[in-house]
């Protein structure tokens, strides 16, 4: 079974709670195991947070999607900010500056998706724009024969 979602919002913090109760709302009802709701939880968060904070998008639009497979869960969120690659990212614990243009101690996003994920791809898209994938293995899944109405 696969079932494919696709979600567009804007590029601005307060659509990250809208993002990780879509993706935990669909992870229930596709009767995923409460762990691995969790861990995508996570990893939603995560990947969205880190496009609107680092995409440096004004008046963009992300597109966050989720591919539901027999065995893994595949979030992919893309955006049309700056871009960035791997190599230029600050070590995790490094001050960088949050929403609100003050320092944080920060970095620690990336590391926890792949800790979560098995694999994770980053796409730097050109004119503008990122695009990051990850794929998160299920330790249980529970078939549903139909979707509530």
């Amino acid at each position: 079974m696969t079932v494919l979602i696709s979600l567009e919002m804007p590029g601005s913090a307060d659509y990250i709670p809208l993002a990780r109760h879509f993706g935990k709302e669909l992870m229930e009802e596709l009767k995923i195991v409460p762990s691995d709701i969790f861990d995508i939880g996570c990893v939603v968060t995560e990947l969205v947070t880190n496009s609107v904070r680092h995409a440096k998008m004004i008046n963009g639009r992300l597109q966050m999607q989720i591919d539901c497979l027999f065995d893994r869960v595949v979030i992919t969120v893309t955006d049309s900010g700056k871009g960035f690659y791997i190599a230029d990212i600050a070590e995790p614990g490094s001050i960088r500056p949050d929403f609100d243009f003050k320092d944080r101690v920060g970095g620690f996003g990336l590391p926890l998706v792949a800790a979560l994920s098995s694999k994770v791809d980053f796409t730097c898209l050109r004119p503008s724009g990122m695009q990051v994938r990850a794929e998160v293995m299920l330790c249980e899944f529970r078939p549903i024969l139909t979707l509530a109405a």
